[in-house]
Formats: structure tokens, sequence, C-alpha cells
């Protein structure tokens, strides 16, 4: 059994300096324990996607108590924990302490990394001596990073440039240093496999002889070190095994988690989870733990920084481009779907963000863009181990992939509301806005322990309820939001008014009954016009965007009632505003053909005082969104000739040279970028791959109209991913 364990030890040892200071006990405890503390930091991050945020705290708590386990680690998991916090409560306190602890693990992650290469002591025993603190460091960076761009402050955006610089440079070295080393390990054993069965006995044999020899004697292994190395290695098998199975981690899986020795007699023996495994099994699944979190770390971090580099504002990406950042969306869709492949935080972040890029309540990629794969320039950007058979095509329109793998997640952790988030979200996509609402009201949300996932749950269903136009039920959500999400009540309550008001409005046409009209018109009118009351003092003082949105229209509605010199509030609000945050939250394009001849109805025959006013920038609305409808119902020729001969004139003028005279209105900025994006739409529905190159020119007319204006990183967003997508086509 000793000799096994030599070979074992020898192997994960890897290249270490013979010379050294660490003496061989110290070196083999120093193997095992990594992979101990890291086994415990991937439980504890497991156990926030299972909602079971406080089991994992304890966790990363209780190996902080113990002076024997590793202080890089145990900062960076309370790194990540409070990231998390900081990020749901947008406290000064969380972020305070969450950057600090981060600060920690970054300093004691550099530290460690010039230690081993100095040392030439290799913890991975796979990968060149500091990878893994390599590792470590770049993900405190990060995350520090988003940290400091929280903040308003000038001086701090510019360090968190840096900071996002250096961790770049670092992942690049990684991302290469992964490579070489995977490559290096696929050739040996290709030529293994081609040596005669003698000459590969032999060779194999040889190599074991040579690592087993790294460490002595059996004699390393006698006395209490052997127990207590062979008890924390058993540990850890029992944590991967908890993680890795169907479940996931919970609070019962995590019972009794404390680093008591054993008396261990005869480990090949030893009873695990009701079956024999022998000491090489453990020794093997201790090792593949931190073999995993490179890879999955390395593949996903650099692939997330590829990806939000390639998402960047032109301008912004020139300048950043010219100091050394760059960014390839392909490349780094390619590594953050190669990290979903592996069972760990990693992993569960890589499929989470995946699903939020292409799923999300405001998506990247927009699906109307529908490109047949055919047509696709399918030639790689860049090389890397995650390319396999992931096409050009399947990074823009993975439906089937993302389906595949959130089932099987899904499956896994049943009880899990952030899987249960997601997967309401791509039926949502799909336009089964119905389905989704009955799969969130599937679970109680009460008893969600994560406030941020609560929010985006109740949310999202708020939108979907919209959608369907169930207005009444997703004005009552979206007040209960009031309270969960103190930072956006300006907004929520916003949101409320309007889906009242046009529950008025409903009742006035006799679409609703009109019991409750007065209910509804004295809500509308209370929660639109008190909203502005609550924009509570935001974190640096910053006012977020859709609070900006929020408080333009408000405001506006003001004037007009003081202008109009009305009596009612909600009589100076013109075109229906709860069609605009449809529209904001891509459920417009989703509806039904009955839920759209709705909304066709009220914005053709509903009137009051500020409608027949006739204000240009409304009617410039209402006109948008009709042309909308029109596509909705299938009257694609109607829509476009409304944008074209009624808004277009409007926003632009193309000379016949081609070049683009842009009108810059103010009133209402969103909306004007946003026409020219959805005539680059309707050109697409309209030509097909005829109509690629003239779709394109919209789009980039859409990108030019100006550089920053209300809401232009979602728009502008949509804009640019989608101009990505048809510049692949090949025509």
């Amino acid at each position: 059994m000793f000799r096994m364990l030599e070979s074992f030890t020898a192997a994960i040892a890897g290249s270490y300096n013979k010379d050294g200071p660490y003496s061989h006990e110290q070196s083999l405890g120093a193997i095992v324990r990594h992979g101990h503390d890291l086994e415990i930091l991937l439980n504890a991050m497991e156990s926030v996607f299972t909602d079971h945020r406080d089991e994992g705290l304890g966790l990363l708590k209780e190996i902080e108590r113990d002076p024997t386990s590793d202080p890089v680690i145990v900062n960076l998991g309370l790194g990540v924990l409070y990231y998390v916090e900081a990020m749901m409560e947008f406290d000064t306190e969380c972020i305070k302490r969450a950057s600090q602890t981060l600060h920690g693990a970054e300093r004691l992650a550099i530290k460690a990394k010039v230690r081993a290469e100095h040392l030439g002591f290799s913890i991975s025993g796979f990968y060149a001596p500091g990878t893994e603190y390599a590792l470590y460091y770049t993900e405190a960076c990060l995350l520090q990073a988003l940290m400091m761009m929280l903040s308003p402050s000038v001086v701090e955006n510019t360090k968190a440039l840096f900071k996002f610089r250096k961790a770049y440079q670092m992942l690049r070295e990684l991302h290469e240093r992964v490579n070489k080393a995977e490559d290096k390990a696929e050739d040996s054993k290709w030529k293994m496999s081609h040596l005669p069965q003698g000459e590969r006995s032999r060779a194999s044999s040889e190599s074991t002889n040579t690592s087993t020899s790294v460490f002595g004697s059996s004699k390393l292994y006698e006395g209490k070190l052997d127990n207590e190395i062979l008890a924390l290695m058993t540990h850890t098998y029992k944590l991967r095994t908890a993680r890795l199975r169907d479940g996931g981690v919970g609070s019962d899986s995590l019972a009794g988690a404390g680093i008591a020795v054993e008396t261990l007699k005869d480990l090949s023996g030893t009873e695990i989870n009701g079956s024999t495994i022998d000491i090489m099994s453990i020794a093997g699944e201790n090792q593949k733990t931190i073999r995993d979190f490179i890879n999955s770390g390395v593949d996903l971090c650099f692939g997330i920084q590829q990806v939000v580099l390639s998402l960047l504002p032109p301008t912004l990406e020139t300048v950043l481009f010219i100091i050394g950042f760059r960014g390839a969306r392909s490349e780094g869709l390619r590594l953050v779907w190669e990290a979903t492949k592996y069972r760990d935080v990693h992993g569960a972040v890589a499929l989470f963000g995946l699903l939020i890029y292409y799923e999300g309540p405001t998506p990247s990629v927009d699906s109307e863009f529908d490109v047949p794969p055919s047509k696709l320039n399918k030639q790689d950007q860049g090389t890397s181990r995650a390319q396999d058979d992931l096409g050009v095509f399947t990074l823009i329109k993975p439906t089937n992939m993302l389906e595949e793998a959130l089932h099987e997640v899904r499956r896994r952790s049943p009880k899990s509301p952030i899987w249960l988030l997601q997967e309401s979200r791509i039926l949502s996509s799909k336009g089964k806005h119905q389905e989704a609402i009955d799969l969130s009201y599937s679970i109680d949300a009460s008893k969600i322990g994560m406030p941020q996932v609560k929010t985006f749950l109740i949310f999202d269903r708020i939108n979907n309820l919209v959608a369907v136009q169930e207005y009444e039920k997703a004005a009552e959500d979206s007040l209960s939001l009031t309270d969960v999400a103190p930072s956006n009540k300006a907004f929520f309550t916003y949101y409320a008014g309007c889906c009242y008001l046009e529950c008025f409005r409903l009742c006035e046409l006799d679409l609703l009954d009109r019991k409750k009209q007065d209910f509804y018109r004295k809500r509308a009118n209370d929660l639109i016009f008190s909203s502005i009351s609550f924009f509570p003092e935001k974190f640096g003082c910053r006012v977020f965007p859709l609070d900006r949105f929020v408080l333009r229209k408000v405001r506006k509605f003001q004037e007009t009632q003081k202008r109009l010199g009305l009596k009612e509030p909600i009589s100076a609000i013109a075109i229906s505003p709860v069609h605009e945050l449809n529209y904001l939250f891509t459920g417009f394009g989703r509806m039904t053909t009955e839920h759209t001849k709705m909304t066709y109805k009220v914005l053709t025959e509903y009137t009051n005082p500020a409608i027949n006013a006739g204000d240009p920038n409304e009617e410039m609305i209402r006109q948008f969104l009709l042309a909308l409808c029109f596509r909705n119902l299938g009257s694609i020729d109607t829509g476009c000739r409304i944008l074209d001969e009624k808004l277009i004139p409007l926003v632009c003028r193309i000379h016949t040279n081609g070049k683009v005279k842009y009108i810059k209105n103010t009133a209402d900025p969103w909306l004007y970028p946003t026409i020219l994006y959805e005539r680059a739409l309707f050109c697409w529905k309209l030509k097909g791959l005829d109509g690629v190159k003239e779709a394109r020119e919209w789009l980039y007319r859409a990108q030019n109209y100006m550089d920053d204006y209300e809401l232009s990183s979602r728009i502008g967003l949509k804009i640019k991913v989608s101009l990505d997508k048809l510049l692949e086509v090949t025509v």
C-alpha cells in the first residue's frame, strides 16, 4: 500500500526542488492539504448555486480557523462569497469587505506564485510550478476590478482598467501554458499507444520508477503524519463525491464536514459511501480536483474576458487595443463553452454567463436575425483546446446545446432557483410566456435565500405577465420587489403604476370589467407620480440608467399636465408607457397574434387630452410600436413603410452619395438608434440573404447615431452583436 502511495505522491509532486527548504513530509502535506482546501472551496461555491449560501460560508470559516490551511484559498473563497453578497445588496460596507478580502487573496496569491516558482514546487503535478496560484491571482484581480468599476470615481475606474490589463496578461500566459501541457500530454499518450507492447510496458515501468525515487523510501510514511495525510485525502474524496453526485451539495451532504483525523489502519480497503475503494482511487480523485480547477478556471476567465472586450463600444475598444487589450468573441465563447464541461464553480458560472448572454432579460444575441448555417463564414478565429466542433453558427445560436446543458444541471439540482430561473427564460425566449410563468410559480419565492435571484425570478415573471397582458398580476409582483430590491424601488413602483394604467385604459375600452376602473385609476396616479420620490442615495451617488429613464418620463408627464392644465395626472400620459417597457425587455416581439391585436387596438383607439395634443415625440413612439405590431401580424411591408415614411426622416437624412446626416433628437434618446436598428431587422425579414448588405448599413447607421445616450449600453450592445452576426454571413 505504501509503495502505491509513493508512486502517487511522486507523481502529484511533479517537479520540485530536492534541495529546497521543504522536507519530503512537508511537500506531501502541502500537496494533500491544498487539494483538500480547494475541494472545500468548491463545495462552498456549489452551495451558493443551490441557495445554501450560509452553509458555504460555514465551510470556509471552518478551514479559516485551521492554521494549516492555505490562506490563498481561504481568502479567495471568502472574497467570492462576499463579492456575490455585495452585488446583491450594493451596500457600501459589503463592497468594502469584499474588496479588502479579494485584495488579500490577490496579495497572498502573487507571493505564493513567486515562492512556488523559486522552489520549483508544483502543487498540481501536471502544470509548471505556480500555475494554480497564478489562476487564483487572476480571479481575485478580475473580481476586484469589477468592484472598482462600480465606483463613480475616475481614479478608481482607471485603476480597474490596469487590474483588468494585469489579469489579461497573466491569463494569456496561463492559457498558453495549459495548452502546451495538454498538447504535450496528448503527444506522450499518442507515442505510448504506438509503441510495441514490450516497449510500452518498459517505458511505463521506467516512468514509475523515476517518479517514485523523488520521494525516497516508504519509511517516510511511518508515524502520525501518515494518518493525517490519509485522513485528509479520504475527506477530500468524500467532499468531491458529494459535490459531483446528483442533487449536488446541500446542507445534508455537508453535515459533519469537520476535519477530524481518523486512525486509518489500512486504507486499501476503506469503506466510502458503501463501496470499497483502494488508496489509488482516493489519491486520483484528490489530484483531479486541482487539475480540473485550473483547466476550467483558465477557460472561463480568459474566455469571459475576451467576450467582454469584444462587446465594448467601438471607440473604447480601439483605445484598449492600443494599450494591449484585444477581444475575440468566437474564441472567448469557445473557451466559456469548454468550461461548462466541468462540474465545479467555473462550469456553473460559465453556463450561467452563457444563459445570460443568449437568453437573459436583454439578451446580447437577437434571435430575429436567423442566419442559415450554410451562409456563415466558418473560419475559426484562433486556436485552442476549446475548438472541438463549436463552429461559428453553433456559437451564434446554440439553442440545443444550451437547453441540453441546462436540463442536465436542472436534473442534478432540481430545487436550485438559479437554474429554474434560467429555464423559465428559455421558455420565454421561445414565446412560451405562460409556461414560463407557471414554472416561476412552481417555487416559493419567499423561501429563496439570495435576494438577487429572487428579484430576477419575479422580474422575469413580470415581463412575461405583461407580454400576455396580465397587467394586474404584473403590478402586484412589481410592488413586491420594492421591498426585495429597495435600491430599485423607484423603477418597480413606476412599472407597477404603468401596469395599473393599462388596466384602466382597457376598462375604458370595455376590454376589462369596469368594476375596478376607479381602483386602477387611483393606483396608476399614485404610483407613477410618486415613483421619483423613491430615488435612494445610490452607491457612490451614481444614478442607474433605468432610473434616469423613469425620472425623465415622469417629469415629462408632469410638464404635460401643467402645460395642458389637466386636473387628472394620468390624463397627461399619452402613449401607454407599459408598451415601451415591454419592448425594452424583449417581450413585444414575442407576443401572440391575439395579444398583438389587443395592443394595436389600445394604440389606435384609446384617446385622452395628452394624445389629442399631438406631441410629436409621443407620436414617434406610437408609430414605432405600430410598425412592430404590423410585423408581428405578418404585414411586414406595412410596418416597414411606417418606418420609412414617418420615422426615419425624423432621425436621419441619407444622401445619394451614401453619406448620412443625423438629426440629434433628445426627447426620447433610446428611441432614435432603435428605429434604425429595427429598420435593419425589417430589411432582413423582407429580403433575407439578399438584404444582408443593406441590413448591415442600417446597423452601422444605428451604431453611429450617437456615442452615449439613455440606455445606450442596452441598445448599443444589441446593435453591435447583431452587426457582428451579419458580418459573419457570406454572400
